[in-house]
């Protein structure tokens, strides 16, 4: 395959590939975001959650918050689980659950083997809470912005 064409865009990169055998065409397209001449790879950001759980909607803005202030405009995936089947098919540990790239932002639920339709709580301090702390969540997400982007810096805020 040669190198056809490579059209930057803000949302996308698109790659088109010609084949030497048949001249057909292929195009690749690339998760990416246009961030001040670089591109940033996208990160699968979703937020479990079962339907009236009360931390849903204040985690999906929390999430929210802290990539705008890393200056990030992955899309955040609203997952909702509806039966204890689906609940133990998609190893959710609680509601809410934030996963990044597939992983748990808490490195327990990695590991967990109970799974059901229950409200989720995160340590906090000394407390628990139905939501993450800023912190937690912010070093998850940078995490794996290193792990996605080896030379990127999230920066801080």
């Amino acid at each position: 395959m040669v190198l056809d064409s490579l059209d930057l865009t803000a949302d996308c990169i698109l790659i088109s590939m010609r084949e030497h055998c048949n001249n057909s065409v292929e195009n690749l397209r690339l998760s990416c975001t246009r961030r001040r001449g670089t591109y940033q790879q996208q990160m699968k950001i979703e937020v479990l959650y079962f339907e009236g759980c009360p931390n849903h909607l204040p985690a999906v803005a929390m999430v929210r918050e802290i990539l705008r202030s890393l200056g990030r405009r992955d899309e955040i995936h609203e997952v909702v689980v509806h039966s204890q089947a689906d609940a133990v098919a998609m190893a959710f540990v609680g509601s809410p659950s934030i996963r990044i790239n597939g992983a748990d932002i808490e490195p327990w639920a990695h590991t967990a083997t109970a799974f059901g339709l229950s409200c989720r709580t995160y340590l906090e301090g000394s407390h628990y809470s139905g939501l993450p702390s800023r912190e937690l969540l912010r070093k998850a997400i940078s995490e794996a912005i290193l792990a996605t982007e080896p030379n990127a810096s999230p920066k801080a805020t």
